[in-house]
């Protein structure tokens, strides 16, 4: 907590502390593309990512649930080493043995994939060698086969691991901790101030979990007799959490609200949600604050969505292009070279359709939300 009060605008140490974790998606990527293309022993491999993480961990603040973000790191580090290392290598091998019986053994020295597609390409071994290289596409396709796995390697997030909860990416762990500190702070200091009575704010955007409770009125001290403990897809049974009226309105239990547990396993209400960005208003017999629209609070949210997927396509495409740029540096081929400059031209207009479109809403753009390195 002491930590956060030295900070006093949350998007600054959201902006310090996100970015951390998109670094070391990139940097683990790499090894890992590296190492199959110059086919680096999985020993290598992984030393290099353990290492990696170590310094990753000096970075990340001691947060709530530090350590499963670190987790996160080492088992989807894992994960991505089966599906992006171990088995395109394992159909390098299968594919070049195949070759080196077809040729009899006159095959000269090939020991990267792109040498051998090379190799095959040049020869025009137009084969289905299905039957002997199990799984493995016609062998003249090889090379795009590759491709197409960096591709889906750059587009896979990190995760976190956590027992009794569905793995979330670790960007969306790092924003629901750092809000729900930040969140927890304005509580605590408004129980200090001995206020017992508030409204949540009010906002057209806000997500539909949010959408039930703002501009509700919260007992911060008193609990509900008998409240809802699980909700699945933001339907909460309301009465569950009345304590009372105050002035003829109904008053709820905010730490009930807070405490109740989605279908994946997380406090992902208002205050404590995803990105949540309600405020506590001390109560003072005011009116609530602004009811919208359902209709306006809908657009808004398609808006905001869409932002959200803008920033992570953006991410996605420079990550891709990292990948691209390293394997171009190690084998030079005329079709990489085209990919990579459509690829910076693709990300150049998108990201400014996205200032444009935050900006032509209303919304501010946020550039370390796009940021990878």
């Amino acid at each position: 907590m002491a930590q956060l009060k030295s900070i006093s605008d949350n998007s600054l140490y959201q902006s310090k502390f996100l970015p951390i974790f998109e670094e070391a998606s990139s940097r683990i990527k790499l090894l890992i593309l590296t190492a199959f293309l110059t086919m680096k022993p999985k020993s290598v491999l992984i030393y290099s990512i353990v290492k990696l993480i170590k310094d990753v961990e000096k970075k990340i603040p001691n947060l709530i649930n530090k350590e499963a973000y670190i987790n996160g790191l080492y088992m989807t580090s894992q994960n991505w080493i089966k599906m992006y290392y171990d088995k395109p290598k394992v159909k390098f091998y299968e594919v070049k043995q195949t070759v080196e019986s077809i040729i009899e053994g006159r095959m000269p020295k090939l020991e990267t994939p792109a040498k051998l597609s090379d190799y095959i390409n040049k020869n025009k071994l137009q084969l289905n060698l299905w039957g002997e290289a199990k799984g493995t596409p016609y062998i003249s396709n090889y090379d795009k086969e590759i491709q197409n796995r960096m591709k889906k390697l750059a587009e896979n997030p990190l995760l976190t691991h956590e027992q009794g909860k569905k793995s979330i990416s670790l960007w969306q762990k790092a924003e629901l901790d750092v809000r729900y500190e930040h969140q927890k702070e304005m509580l605590y200091s408004l129980i200090e101030e001995g206020v017992e009575y508030v409204y949540t704010s009010s906002h057209p955007n806000c997500s539909k979990r949010c959408e039930t409770w703002q501009g509700k009125l919260f007992s911060l001290n008193q609990r509900a007799i008998s409240p809802q403990q699980n909700v699945k897809k933001h339907r909460y049974n309301k009465s569950s959490f009345l304590v009372g009226k105050i002035d003829n309105k109904p008053v709820y239990s905010l730490t009930d609200v807070m405490n109740c547990v989605d279908e994946y396993g997380y406090q992902n209400n208002i205050i404590c949600g995803f990105n949540c960005r309600h405020r506590l208003i001390p109560y003072v017999g005011q009116h609530a604050p602004t009811d919208y629209d359902k209709t306006d609070i809908k657009e808004q949210r398609k808006i905001e969505s869409k932002i959200r997927d803008l920033e992570r396509k953006i991410r996605s495409l420079k990550q891709e292009l990292l990948l691209k740029e390293k394997q171009y540096s190690l084998v030079k081929t005329k079709d990489l070279y085209v990919e990579i400059k459509m690829l910076k031209v693709q990300i150049e207009r998108m990201v400014a359709y996205y200032k444009t479109f935050c900006e032509t809403n209303g919304y501010a753009y946020e550039l370390y939300r796009i940021k990878v390195k």
